[in-house]
């Protein structure tokens, strides 16, 4: 079953194919929880790559309305700079 983003605005202006996590929860509720979950690079689907992990962070776009750019962390915990982040 190929799950669909719904379409949503993003701060520039431009329109996306992107979830906030309400839409992103609402659309995993609908699958079998035992498929493997696959990310679409894109919204044109040029690359599919499989979920290793998830955490909670921010995301900061390489260019004003870009849909590339670097995630990280929101906030770091002890356990965060213990393993060596600042």
């Amino acid at each position: 079953m190929a799950l669909q983003a719904p379409q949503s605005d993003i701060e520039s202006g431009q329109d996306a194919q992107i979830y906030v996590v309400s839409e992103l929860i609402a659309t995993l509720q609908k699958a079998d929880p035992n498929r493997v979950v696959i990310l679409q690079r894109d919204a044109a689907g040029n690359s599919h790559v499989l979920l290793h992990g998830a955490y909670e962070g921010s995301w900061k776009p390489d260019a004003l309305g870009s849909q590339y750019g670097q995630a990280g962390l929101e906030r770091l915990t002890d356990e965060d700079r213990e393993n060596g982040f600042t």
